[in-house]
C-alpha cells in the first residue's frame, strides 16, 4: 500500500469518525488496523504521510497534512488522550476527525 495524501486523509477520518463513535476506546483499538499492510508511526495517518516512505525521518506537524492550532497536533490530541469524560472525548475526536486539510503544499 502506497500511502496518498488522499488516502492518508481517508483513513484519518475514518479512524477518528469511529474514535468520536467509540470515545472510550483508544487509537489502537481501531478495527481498521487489521488492514493496514504498512507501519503507521504513532498510529496517525498525518505523521505518516508527512514522514513516509522515510520512517526514519522526524515528524514536523507544521508539515502535516492538516492544519492544526499553532502548527501542533498537541494541542487537541493531548487532551483527547488524556481525558476521562466521554462527551469530552467524542467533542475531541470530531474536532480531530475534521481538521482542514492543508493546501499549501
Amino acid at each position: 500500500m502506497e500511502l496518498t495524501k488522499d488516502e492518508a486523509v481517508r483513513l484519518h477520518r475514518e479512524l477518528w469518525d469511529w474514535l468520536s463513535k467509540n470515545p472510550e476506546n483508544a487509537k489502537e483499538d481501531w478495527p481498521g488496523w487489521r488492514d493496514m499492510d504498512i507501519y503507521i508511526v504513532n498510529n496517525c495517518f498525518g505523521c505518516a504521510f508527512t514522514i513516509y516512505p522515510n520512517v526514519y525521518a522526524a515528524i514536523k506537524c507544521k508539515m502535516c497534512l492538516l492544519k492544526w492550532p499553532n502548527n501542533h497536533c498537541g494541542y487537541i490530541h493531548t487532551p483527547w488522550e488524556r481525558s476521562n469524560n466521554i462527551k469530552e472525548r467524542t467533542r475531541l475526536a470530531e474536532q480531530i476527525r475534521d481538521r482542514p486539510i492543508r493546501e499549501d503544499d
